[in-house]
């Protein structure tokens, strides 16, 4: 009994643009018996040889393996089963449409009248054949089919995609409060977009909250104050054939402040009399936050003005300022000399 052996390859400049494969007929080859598969299991074993027997040729290529795809597999096997049907090798004129989109590149074997132990090693034989199953892909579906004679038809379906890579490039930026937090992690993005899969958990690691964001930033409320919480991210993408990627789990803890009361600070206050001598400005004493003075923390007290005076306010450790409360305060002092009028003499 003969085998036959076809090959086709599909390949364009952008992903936007579909191609359908030429074909290209093997050489033939003398084929073994096949058995008949019936069931849905014995499909699935032979596939399963199929996909192994052809990864490990990667492999001794030094290639990445190929991954199975079941949208992929149902183009594949659709073509399996209408060649048995027709008793016709032939290659699927609209396999590089029925593939996912977006792929970089497609490609097709068929073959029939071989075994699942020998169609690989047969593919591997021909030139054509062998070049798509060690090209420049990522993913396959493959398609097998046991007539009423007892021949086998198989279909390897090949396409490369772009893919995903969620892993996290930076620790998130945190802004807490007393009973909420905002956390942003920036990432590295590819197309698919990602989403992300956030949990909190308490501080005896029970999960109190969960949260699935199409955007890296995830806001929590209704905390405790001064308390230490987990947070537990993972980015998730799925590829156009519908392969799921995921990240490590990226963990950090953050503590919420202490249930301080809001604090709103009382104003700097500046004198600028005429001349300079008399020049002031007055930091005022509060408990809870640090004034600044031109960048520099100053403690609280009078001390003379010269130039321009900017300063600002923030809140210590543990410690709220006011929502809407002012923080910023500036003057500049005149150096005018003060103009003295003097009386006149008088006699």
């Amino acid at each position: 009994m003969a085998g036959k052996i076809a090959r086709s390859v599909a390949a364009v400049l952008t992903v936007a643009v579909l191609a359908s494969g030429a074909s290209i007929t093997g050489v033939l080859l003398e084929a073994q018996p096949a058995l008949a598969a019936s069931t849905q299991p014995e499909i699935d074993a032979a596939i399963a040889q199929i996909l192994r027997e052809t990864n490990a040729e990667r492999a001794k290529a030094g290639l990445n393996p190929l991954v199975l795809t079941p949208k992929i597999n149902a183009v594949a096997q659709s073509w399996s089963e209408q060649m048995a049907a027709k008793k016709s090798m032939t290659h699927n004129p609209g396999y590089s449409s029925g593939i996912p989109q977006p792929w970089l590149r497609a490609g097709e074997n068929v073959g029939h009248g071989y075994t699942t132990s020998t169609i690989v090693g047969a593919w591997m034989a021909s030139e054509g054949h062998r070049n798509n199953i060690l090209g420049d892909f990522t993913h396959i579906g493959l398609g097998y089919w046991v007539d009423a004679t007892g021949r086998a038809w198989f279909t390897q379906n090949f396409a490369k995609y772009v893919i995903p890579d969620p892993t996290m490039i930076n620790d998130p930026v945190t802004t807490v409060g007393k009973v909420d937090f905002t956390s942003t992690w920036p990432l590295k993005w590819w197309e698919p977009k990602y989403d992300y899969y956030v949990e909190l958990h308490s501080p005896d690691g029970s999960l109190l909250q969960t949260q699935t964001v199409t955007q890296p930033t995830v806001s929590f409320t209704g905390l405790a104050g001064d308390t230490t919480y987990t947070v537990e991210i993972t980015a998730r993408a799925v590829d156009p054939p519908g392969q799921t990627y995921l990240s490590p789990v990226k963990s950090y803890s953050i503590t919420t402040l202490k249930d301080w009361p809001d604090i709103t600070p009382p104003a700097v206050t500046f004198r600028d009399a005429d001349g300079t001598e008399d020049d002031t400005f007055t930091i005022p004493a509060v408990v809870g936050v640090d004034y600044l003075v031109n960048g520099t923390i100053t403690p609280p007290g009078t001390y003379p003005g010269k130039d321009s005076v900017t300063a600002t306010v923030k809140a210590q450790p543990g410690y709220v300022l006011t929502q809407d409360a002012d923080t910023t305060w500036s003057a500049t002092f005149k150096v005018t000399p003060y103009t003295a009028i003097p009386a006149a003499v008088t006699f």
